[in-house]
């Protein structure tokens, strides 16, 4: 193995004991000697640079008692470095096993798996107490390290014996052993975890492989000398960086084809994808630049320089949101705001009204998967209660629904007016034009703006209607039968 000062003859790619160059990064490590912090599109990038001679950034970040910690695999001190984001302090260091070249976490952030690419074994490290608890044989010179999205399964690339490695996390043991292409070098799985992607650095060839079975299933030409590869939020698209023709390959996951070949900066080394699938970052080694590349067309739209020698790329973590926006008193006319972030680019977000679904809005994301609008609450919804619902795409596929808080459409008063006709003769009887009763329904219900009650000053105008009804036929009444007293009628003669 060279020494971390043979870092600019990396160019020499076909011997794999060249391998071991260009660790791959994720997670929201803020600073680091010889890291350059870059936003780019919203997004927050690191790239790593060569001037760090004794340590190799691991592929992870997890959960820590203090917030995120990254795990920095240290190939000259046989070490892993423990490093507090929040202070950029390291709070612990581990011993593991000979020329620790790759790091990667479980899902639930409670194992740190090692890759020691001198001692050809893996190290299992527990996180809440940063002590190593097995280490576990496997291929020759393992390269690169991957834990399974369900954290059942861990694959190790062996560049030494042209091999992977399968191992079951629940007994720390090799259950599988398969040949792969000459030197495999970087690994990725599918976000949905039924496939892994297996770039093979001296094949030009990236493997498929199911890992439901452990099998090969496929076999993709790329450029010269693959060295990195990445898969989309979705996973629909996977982009491997070929070191040594200056390009990035696009395949599409679904046919396993080849639909794009971009160029990029010299030496292509790392590359890894926005969370929310819009653009790809490549750090270009020789060039001493980072490519930008627009997802959507597929093409190189910024490259920005960096530091000497870039290593690797990683991409602060971020989660899509929708939201919705309204007063707290709610009702028809209302202006309600929807807002999404980090949602799938290019994605439509439908805004409804409910009890029964009707659409009173839609939208399109931005390329960045952004999302604003505002809609209005309609007339003519059926009374009773109501919600506004805003639905979207996430960035690996899966549907987001905000609701908002409910509110009450008011149903509209009915009142009997009195009838000129004689009643129902179940009624009580009265004889003349005016009904002996009449119907007043008594309506409860809320006011949209308000929410005052109606119920009182229903019923009590409703009762002064009915006496003032009943007086006045009492009236009429004496005045059409009662003869005025000592009256005599006058003579005709």
């Amino acid at each position: 193995m060279p020494d971390m000062e043979d870092f600019a003859s990396c160019d020499d790619h076909r011997g794999y004991a060249r391998a071991w160059c260009g660790p791959v990064w994720s997670g929201r490590l803020r600073r680091i000697a010889g890291a350059l912090l870059i936003r780019v599109s919203g997004a927050l990038v690191l790239v790593l640079a060569v001037v760090v001679p004794t340590a190799l950034l691991g592929k992870t970040v997890s959960a820590s008692a203090g917030g995120i910690s990254a795990y920095v695999a240290n190939y000259g001190s046989d070490t892993v470095s423990v490093m507090d984001t929040a202070t950029n302090t390291v709070t612990a260091t581990i011993p593991v096993g000979n020329a620790p070249s790759a790091v990667t976490v479980s899902p639930d952030g409670t194992k740190m798996y090692v890759a020691n690419f001198g001692g050809s074994t893996v190290s299992v490290i527990e996180t809440a107490t940063n002590t190593v608890t097995a280490t576990i044989p496997v291929g020759n010179a393992p390269r690169a390290v991957a834990v399974s999205p369900d954290g059942t399964k861990v694959y190790v690339a062996n560049t030494g014996d042209n091999s992977l490695s399968v191992i079951e996390t629940a007994t720390n043991t090799v259950t599988a052993t398969m040949p792969v292409g000459s030197l495999p070098i970087a690994v990725a799985f599918s976000p949905d975890g039924t496939k892994l992607y297996l770039a093979n650095g001296n094949d030009d060839s990236v493997s498929v492989i199911l890992t439901a079975t452990n099998v090969v299933t496929a076999t993709i030409s790329v450029g010269s000398a693959p060295r990195a590869v990445a898969v989309s939020p979705d996973g629909t698209k996977m982009y491997v960086a070929n070191f040594g023709n200056n390009s990035l390959s696009v395949i599409d996951t679904a046919t396993n084809t080849l639909t794009a070949t971009i160029p990029v900066g010299r030496s292509p080394y790392a590359v890894a994808v926005s969370p929310n699938g819009a653009n790809a970052y490549v750090a270009d080694f020789h060039a001493a630049t980072v490519s930008v590349i627009d997802t959507t067309t597929d093409t190189a739209t910024d490259l920005i320089g960096v530091g000497p020698e870039p290593l690797s790329v990683g991409i602060e973590p971020s989660v899509p949101s929708l939201k919705l926006s309204l007063p707290k008193i709610a009702g028809p006319g209302t202006t309600v705001t929807v807002t999404g972030n980090d949602l799938k680019p290019d994605s439509q977000v439908t805004v409804q009204a409910h009890s029964t679904p009707e659409t009173i809005g839609t939208g399109t994301t931005d390329s960045q998967g952004s999302f604003t609008t505002t809609v209005t609450i309609p007339n003519g919804l059926a009374p009773g209660s109501h919600v506004i619902t805003a639905s979207g795409t996430a960035p690996d596929g899966a549907v987001m629904t905000a609701t908002s808080a409910s509110f009450t459409v008011a149903a509209t008063p009915t009142t009997t007016v009195p009838s000129t006709a004689t009643t129902d003769p179940s009624n009580t009887t009265t004889t003349g034009a005016v009904a002996s009763s009449a119907t007043i329904p008594t309506v409860s219900m809320t006011l949209p703006i308000t929410g005052r009650n109606l119920i009182i000053p229903t019923t009590v105008g409703g009762l002064l209607l009915v006496l003032g009804g009943g007086l006045a036929a009492l009236g009429r009444v004496r005045k059409t039968t009662t003869t005025p007293p000592n009256t005599t009628p006058k003579s005709t003669e």
